[in-house]
């Protein structure tokens, strides 16, 4: 568990790309004092009330140049808008749900929300490639202090190419450097592990070894049956199930991984806030210091369930 301390003195010494986005930018430098989180994930409801100067600012970064305006980038407000004959598909859906887990799970918090998946003019979803995830990655290494971005929640992954093999985890050098980077600030890239029922392996780009690997627990605390997990690279567990806002305000419950991340990215910040002198490894020793037993039915008792009260009290 202690890899991501080591990968942050690891990539120390890694340069920073200079990227350079124009836009029209929510505000200016400097002027953020609450923390925000970097959401990446399919497109967002702005108009739902649980939003309401919540999200300074939306990016789209579509490989396939289908962003709002025709291009594969767009930055400021309706960057994350989604043709209304989708929104409320399961699919895209999806980042309204996980914006509103996060807000209900920490409310002292902004969110900025870059928006990665893209669909054609017939309304089929576009694949993300690895590149489009390394330029998300990269525009919050770039403006992480202008938005004051203290953590990043990305909900999407697949099991890696490599899945049969030993060293499973995909390799996409460009994602892996990019994680780095921002670990390097002292920003930690929350992933959710999967929900595969694969107790060996779990999803890309979760098992990134500087990526927290977040997998899911019930409201026992006891471990999901469904997610995947690996001993060696899950980082932590939370909530797997919770109550999430949908476009157009619908509530329901959701389950799965895309919840534990989502709880645990906007837990991390509410912890950051109350101890604002740890530095990332001292934050993150603290969780796996506090952290609470759980166990499964194929899985053994790990004592690294995310347990916020605790950490902040330790």
């Amino acid at each position: 568990m202690n890899k991501k301390v080591m990968a942050v003195f690891a990539s120390i010494c890694v340069v920073l790309s200079q990227y350079s986005y124009a836009g029209n930018a929510a505000v200016k430098n400097n002027t953020i004092n609450t923390p925000s989180l970097a959401i990446i994930d399919t497109g967002l409801d702005t108009s739902l009330p649980i939003f309401s100067g919540k999200i300074i600012q939306e990016v789209c970064l579509i490989g396939w140049s289908t962003c709002p305006n025709g291009s594969g980038y767009q930055e400021g407000a309706g960057a994350s808008v989604v043709d209304n004959r989708l929104i409320s598909t399961q699919r895209f859906a999806h980042g309204t749900q996980m914006a509103s887990i996060a807000i209900n799970t920490n409310p002292n918090m902004n969110i900025v929300f870059i928006r990665i998946v893209g669909h054609t003019s017939d309304l089929r979803e576009q694949i993300v490639p690895d590149s489009t995830i390394e330029s998300a990655l990269n525009w919050v290494a770039t403006n992480k202090d202008k938005y004051n971005i203290k953590a990043v929640s990305m909900a999407q992954g697949t099991l890696g190419k490599n899945s049969k093999s030993l060293d499973y985890c995909y390799k996409a050098s460009n994602v892996d450097l990019a994680v780095n980077k921002l670990l390097a600030l002292g920003v930690p890239s929350f992933f959710s592990a999967g929900n595969n029922f694969n107790y060996t392996q779990i999803n890309w780009p979760a098992c990134i070894p500087a990526a927290i690997a977040v997998s899911a627990t019930d409201q026992r605390g006891s471990i999901n049956n469904y997610t995947n997990y690996d001993k060696a690279l899950t980082d932590i567990f939370a909530l797997g199930e919770t109550n999430a806002t949908s476009p157009g305000g619908k509530v329901s419950r959701v389950s799965g991984t895309s919840v534990s991340v989502s709880i645990a990215a906007a837990n991390w910040i509410k912890l950051a806030t109350a101890k604002p002198a740890l530095s990332y490894s001292e934050l993150y020793s603290l969780v796996l210091k506090t952290a609470g037993e759980t166990k499964g039915s194929k899985i053994p008792v790990v004592k690294a369930r995310f347990d916020i009260e605790q950490a902040i009290n330790g």
